[in-house]
């Protein structure tokens, strides 16, 4: 889940200064008309080359943020702010910025700046939710969600997420309808369906049924009906729930297929942890690692943002990202991926190395250079850093 890039949700079109000087028709003109001529020429250049300096730290502050480069992203918006204080954009830009760095308060306090500033901005309530949900503050995210469908309800991102945080609070019926609507808007969404049936799975029901394509009951979610189990068959269940080995068994059969580099059986054995334990953020980090070393990155990556989602602060999973989008040649992505796991651990060297080689392929040679050197740094100070 990540926040809407800088730049792609509201531009305030900044002036340009004026280049041509002021000239007087007259040749011939007293003390006080020049004086008075000075000072207009003054306040009209002064007024525009505000909106130039705010303008232009904003453009290269969102310059820095694709960069990964949140901290300078961050000085720049906030001279942006200081310029303009009544600009939403550079608060929405540095909210996005402080939110890549994992400072949830500060985002949540921009975010809040910016829409008492625009009141109607469905991007900024649902960033917001975002950094609400991560801070596990799952009603405030519902709330934020909700504000966002009320001024954009055509958004099936926006119906996900929000069943996520239904699911969080264990209101699983709730995150069941929401993941059925995003469904009904974007057919083939892989997330909700993966989240649905993670939502399934966490109802106190032992067994539940999947959605209709076409729900008819309006009294169940999607229209699906349970089968309510009594007597016998409903001790059953819950004995062959509690027989069941648990996620740490299969998670550890998936670790030693990986090893074996039979990556079908390794997914398997972790889907099964997932539906034991689907708070369980090792399995689901173990199951993108397989889908990883099978080339099938967009199940990787899903995976991965699963168990950041679940578990903040990998930073291996952060550089397997990086990888990724290197391979894909997406090297804004990867540059972003490798600077938060370096954020994470300043001695990992592999991440300073593939830093700097999507760099490198970015054109930006001295900060590849500079990355490179570190990585041999770190390698030669701290042994076994290099590979994970």
């Amino acid at each position: 889940m990540e926040p809407h890039p800088p730049g792609l949700w509201y531009r305030i079109p900044w002036h340009a200064g004026r280049s041509a000087s002021i000239q007087d028709r007259e040749t011939s003109v007293n003390v006080v008309k020049m004086t008075s001529v000075f000072i207009i020429a003054a306040i009209l250049w002064a007024i525009p080359a505000a909106g130039i300096n705010a303008g232009y730290y904003n453009d290269r502050g969102n310059k820095y943020y694709e960069k990964g480069r949140y901290d300078n992203a961050i000085q720049d918006y906030t001279r942006a702010v200081e310029i303009s204080p009544d600009d939403p954009v550079a608060y929405y830009d540095r909210a996005n910025a402080y939110y890549r760095k994992g400072l949830y308060d500060e985002a949540i306090r921009d975010y809040t700046k910016t829409l008492e500033l625009l009141p109607e901005d469905a991007e900024a309530y649902y960033n917001r939710g975002l950094a609400y949900f991560h801070k596990g503050m799952f009603e405030y995210a519902v709330r934020d969600y909700t504000r966002a469908l009320e001024i954009n309800p055509g958004d099936p991102g926006t119906y996900n997420n929000r069943g996520n945080a239904y699911a969080r609070l264990g209101r699983y019926d709730d995150a069941i309808r929401d993941y059925c609507i995003a469904l009904e808007i974007r057919p083939g969404y892989k997330n909700a369906y993966y989240n649905r049936k993670l939502a399934y799975a966490g109802r106190e029901e032992a067994e539940a049924g999947f959605c209709r394509e076409d729900p008819a009951d309006a009294e169940h979610p999607c229209g699906a009906k349970k089968e309510q189990k009594t007597g016998a068959n409903a001790v059953l269940s819950k004995k062959s729930v509690e027989n069941r080995p648990n996620a740490a068994f299969y998670r550890g059969r998936g670790k030693a297929f990986i090893e074996d580099g039979r990556y079908d059986d390794a997914i398997r054995e972790f889907t099964r942890a997932t539906e034991v334990d689907i708070r369980d953020a090792e399995s689901f980090k173990g199951r993108g690692t397989a889908y990883y070393e099978k080339g099938e990155y967009d199940m990787a990556i899903r995976d991965y943002y699963m168990a950041l989602d679940l578990n903040l602060g990998d930073a291996d999973i952060h550089c397997r990202l990086g990888n990724i989008y290197s391979r894909t040649k997406r090297y804004d992505e990867a540059i972003e991926e490798y600077t938060k796991a370096i954020e994470l651990d300043p001695l990992f060297a592999e991440a300073y190395n593939n830093r700097g080689n999507a760099l490198y392929r970015e054109g930006s040679f001295e900060e590849a250079f500079r990355d490179w050197r570190k990585s041999e740094e770190m390698s030669r100070r701290h042994p076994g850093t290099s590979d994970r």
